[in-house]
């Protein structure tokens, strides 16, 4: 009897746990959850974040729309498809390196034994946003690192020259999705979903 009464209540803990951990689109099926959460990304059915009707129409409807949920935030034109520019792919490498580089990915010397440099280099529009850090050989190199973090990305260059003049809406080639995040800082610098 008591052996029942545990396992009942093991059970019973187990389902309540999965309950709290469902997925915001899973628990939505759930009685008395009827509004989608937030995963902070497109297409969980909640405008938010960077998100608007432009980079994603199924969360964030057209202004003026019922089921407009928040006012769409700018985005900045250099990443807008369509229009009169023609759009380039960004090329992006990571890579281990044995050398040391300088802040615009030159090298500068050799490392010592047991140290490697993890670089991300991202060519955009004739500029270079290069990201390093330096582990020992026995470590991994860190995930931001690496070139999924910035996946080929199609950009018009025109703009992308226009605002590194104005630096309006911001300069590019500091924060080139324009999120307030400076390159250097930003696990994500092509995505203006994610910082």
């Amino acid at each position: 009897m008591k052996r029942r009464l545990w396992i009942g209540m093991i059970l019973l803990l187990l389902i309540v746990s999965l309950a709290c951990n469902l997925p915001s689109g899973l628990q939505s099926l759930i009685p008395g959850n009827s509004q989608p959460q937030s995963e902070n990304r497109c297409g969980d059915g909640v405008c938010d974040g960077p998100e608007n009707n432009q980079f994603c129409p199924q969360d964030c409807p057209l202004e003026g729309s019922q089921s407009a949920q928040s006012e769409p935030l700018s985005v900045p034109q250099w990443f807008a498809s369509g229009g009169n520019c023609t759009l380039t792919e960004t090329s992006v490498r990571s890579e281990g390196s044995p050398w040391a580089y300088d802040s615009q990915g030159n090298t500068t010397e050799l490392l010592p034994d047991g140290k490697i440099t993890c670089v991300l280099e991202i060519q955009i529009c004739g500029d270079t946003i290069f990201k390093q850090q330096v582990i020992d050989t026995d470590q991994d190199c860190p995930s931001y690192l690496h070139y999924s973090y910035a996946p080929q990305t199609s950009v018009c260059c025109d703009h992308w020259q226009a605002a590194k003049q104005s630096a309006s809406p911001c300069d590019p080639t500091t924060d080139a999705d324009c999120d307030g995040v400076n390159n250097d800082n930003d696990s994500y610098p092509l995505d203006v979903f994610q910082q």
